[in-house]
C-alpha cells in the first residue's frame, strides 16, 4: 500500500453495526471531497479485511489512519472536518523543510514563520501542490531565525524570487495564497479544484 509515487491514504475502519459509523461517513466524505487532490480516502468495512483490522490493531470503530509511505498515524481526536483537515496537513507538512540556520542563497523560495513545530496546513498542501515545480518550502520557528531575516511578525510569509524578497500580505487560506505563489513565481496554476 502506498509505493512511493502514489498520494498518501486517510481510511477509515467501519462496522455495518456502528451508529457512530453512519454519524462519522458523512464528515470522513466531506473531508475527502476538499482534500482528494492530496490524500484518497477510503471506507474500510472490518468484517470484510479482518486481516488488515488486524494489522492496524484496530479495537473499535471507527477508526482512522493516515498512512504514507509506511508511516502510520492515528486520528484520535473528536471527528469533525476542520480537524481531519488540519490533522493531514500536519501530517503533509513533513515536505516543508525546517531551516535551522540562514541559508547564503534562496532561490524560488517560500519561508514560513511560525511558532508552531509544523508548518501550517495552508503551506503544507501548497508544497505538496506545487511539488514539480523547483520551487523550495521552509519553515522557521526560531525566533533569532527570524530576526536574521528581518521578520518582525510572526506569523510571516516570504517569497523570494531571483534573490528579492516579498513579504505576502494577502488572505493566508489555501486557495489565496496558492493563487498569490503561482503569480509570483510564474507558475502555471493547476485546473484541479483547489477548494480548501
Amino acid at each position: 500500500m502506498n509505493p512511493q509515487n502514489e498520494k498518501p491514504f486517510f481510511l477509515m475502519f467501519t462496522s455495518s453495526s456502528c451508529p457512530h459509523c453512519v454519524n462519522a461517513k458523512p464528515i470522513f466524505e466531506d473531508a475527502g471531497r476538499e482534500l482528494s487532490e492530496f490524500v484518497e480516502f477510503k471506507e474500510i468495512k472490518s468484517s470484510d479485511e479482518a486481516a488488515l483490522a488486524s494489522k492496524f490493531r484496530v479495537l473499535y470503530v471507527p477508526a482512522f489512519f493516515f498512512v504514507d509511505k509506511g508511516e502510520i498515524s492515528q486520528y484520535s481526536m473528536t471527528l469533525t472536518k476542520d480537524r481531519l483537515v488540519s490533522f493531514i496537513g500536519g501530517k503533509l507538512s513533513k515536505n516543508v523543510k525546517k531551516l535551522q540556520k540562514k541559508l547564503e542563497k534562496l532561490e524560488d523560495s517560500v519561508i514560513v514563520f511560525t511558532k508552531r513545530f509544523t508548518a501550517p496546513s495552508n503551506i503544507a498542501f501548497a508544497s505538496c501542490k506545487l511539488s514539480n515545480s523547483n520551487l523550495k518550502f521552509y519553515m522557521v520557528n526560531k525566533q533569532n531565525l527570524a530576526k536574521e531575516f528581518q521578520v518582525e511578525q510572526v506569523p510571516s510569509i516570504l517569497l523570494i524570487k531571483d534573490g528579492v524578497t516579498t513579504t505576502y500580505t494577502g488572505p493566508e487560506d489555501f486557495n489565496n495564497l496558492y493563487k498569490q505563489i503561482c503569480n509570483h513565481f510564474g507558475i502555471q496554476q493547476s485546473e484541479k479544484n483547489t477548494d480548501l
